[in-house]
C-alpha cells in the first residue's frame, strides 16, 4: 500500500468526501513540505501530513472515533497551503548519509553535489499568513472546521510562529481553550524533526484503518 492508498482509506473512515476530493485534486501527493528543510522530497508533503495525524493520535491516550475525526482533519489540513507552490530545480546539496547525517571529507569540510531539489515558486502571500492560507483552502472546498479544529491549524507553527503584542496571547488563549492546538503543535514539531519513513508511517496506520 502506499502512501496515498493510505491517506485515502483512512479519509474514508475519519475524513469526508469533501476532503477526499481535495487532495486528490491537486499536487498534495507528490509535492515536498518544504524545498529545504523537513521532508523535502516528493510526496514528503503527504508523508508529513499523515505523520503529524500519527504522532497526534500517540500523544492523546487510547483515542476512540471521535477523537480521531478532527485529528485527521486537521492533520490533512495543517499544510494545505503548500500545495502546488514547489517546482523541481537542480540545485546544490549537502552531501548526506541513509539517516540524514552529514558526510564530511577527509578534511572534516562539509561536501556538496549538484542534485535535483526543490525551489518555491511563490513566497509570501501579500493577503494571508501560512496557517490562514491553509483554513482558506480548506473552507472553499467545503470542509467544515470547529472553532477547535481552526485553532488548531491557526497556531500549529508553535514557537515559530512570529510573537509579540496580540499574536502571542491569541496563541496562549487557543492553547487554554483547545488540547488540539498543543497536540497539533508538538505533533507538527516532532515530525518535522524526527521524520518516519513510509514503512512506519503505513504500518503504524494499519491499527487506524477498517470499517466502520
Amino acid at each position: 500500500m502506499t502512501i496515498k492508498e493510505t491517506i485515502l482509506k483512512l479519509n474514508e473512515k475519519y475524513g469526508s468526501v469533501e476532503l477526499g476530493n481535495l487532495l486528490c485534486s491537486g499536487s498534495f501527493f507528490s509535492d515536498p513540505a518544504s524545498a529545504q528543510y523537513h521532508h523535502n522530497s516528493e510526496g514528503g508533503l503527504a508523508e508529513h501530513s499523515l505523520g503529524v495525524f500519527l504522532r497526534m493520535l500517540d500523544l492523546i491516550s487510547d483515542p476512540d472515533p471521535e477523537i480521531i475525526k478532527p485529528c485527521f482533519k486537521i492533520a490533512m489540513c495543517h499544510d494545505l497551503c503548500k500545495v502546488g507552490t514547489y517546482k523541481k530545480v537542480k540545485k546544490s546539496q549537502l552531501v548526506k548519509d541513509k539517516d540524514g547525517n552529514l558526510e564530511l571529507d577527509f578534511r572534516g569540510k562539509k561536501q556538496w553535489v549538484d542534485a535535483e531539489g526543490w525551489d518555491k515558486i511563490s513566497f509570501t502571500s501579500p493577503v494571508l499568513g501560512h496557517a490562514d492560507q491553509s483554513i482558506v483552502i480548506a473552507l472553499r472546498a467545503g470542509i467544515e472546521l470547529t472553532d477547535s479544529e481552526l485553532m488548531a491549524i491557526r497556531w500549529h507553527m508553535g514557537a515559530y510562529e512570529t510573537q509579540g503584542g496580540e499574536n502571542s496571547y491569541r496563541m496562549s488563549r487557543a492553547m487554554e481553550l483547545s488540547k488540539s492546538v498543543v497536540y497539533t503543535q508538538t505533533a507538527d514539531l516532532m515530525d518535522s524533526k524526527i521524520p518516519m519513513t513510509t514503512e512506519q508511517l503505513i504500518q503504524l496506520s494499519g491499527e487506524y484503518q477498517g470499517e466502520g
